[in-house]
């Protein structure tokens, strides 16, 4: 980074000799080189069109006497040369020079949305998940049996609720499957109760003209 700037004002101190400039004039073109250089580095966006304004507007303060706000420090075709030495060395190669010395921003984004669950990310710390209640589950069904009572009068006490659950259950199965079969059948009778209905009409239509003749 010295190297880079040590070049760009040496550029403009050779520049300065060609033209044949004095010692203030070259001075200030030093420091108007260095100020145009710092707005350019110090931020991350492009703001050459206002670095070159800049630059423009310190020029102007010093090729117009208007003291104590300007002097006439440079001639017009002076300003002129400077602008185009600028323009060729530094404003061209602007964005090299703030690859350079402009530090580099990294964006983290994260999105979140309305209305959605948020993640949790150690769900392996929680010791009451829902994988080790399952095994807890599983695993405490085998592990009763192993445990043998003391006392032999224990056992169907245990035993009487585990037995009485698919009984009731049986129960309630066979209730179902009897309505169900007793519903199909009714659907089955219903048409044939319809045609004996429509057979016995369309037989006393048949028969009551003939009462009247």
């Amino acid at each position: 980074m010295r190297t880079v700037l040590l070049g760009l004002y040496v550029q403009t101190v050779q520049f300065c000799r060609r033209r044949g400039f004095n010692r203030e004039q070259t001075s200030t073109l030093l420091s108007i080189t260095k100020a145009m250089h710092q707005a350019n580095t110090e931020t991350s966006l492009n703001n050459m069109e206002q670095c070159f304004d800049y630059c423009g507007e310190l020029l102007l303060c010093h090729a117009v006497r208007r003291p104590p706000f300007s002097i006439d420090l440079f001639k017009l075709h002076e300003v002129t040369l400077i602008l185009e030495h600028l323009n060729n060395t530094y404003i061209r190669h602007h964005a090299l020079y703030r690859y350079i010395f402009t530090p580099q921003d990294r964006l983290d984004l994260s999105l979140s949305y309305c209305g959605m669950p948020e993640q949790d990310d150690t769900p392996a710390e929680n010791p009451t998940s829902p994988d080790i209640e399952k095994a807890l589950g599983e695993t405490e069904p085998v592990a009763e049996p192993t445990q043998e009572p003391t006392n032999n009068q224990e056992k169907p006490q245990n035993t009487d609720p585990v037995e009485a659950a698919p009984d009731s259950s049986s129960a309630v199965r066979q209730m179902i499957q009897q309505a169900l079969m007793e519903e199909v059948l009714r659907v089955q009778q219903s048409p044939m109760e319809t045609s004996e209905q429509l057979s016995s009409q369309l037989t006393l239509l048949q028969i009551q003209p003939q009462g009247k003749i």
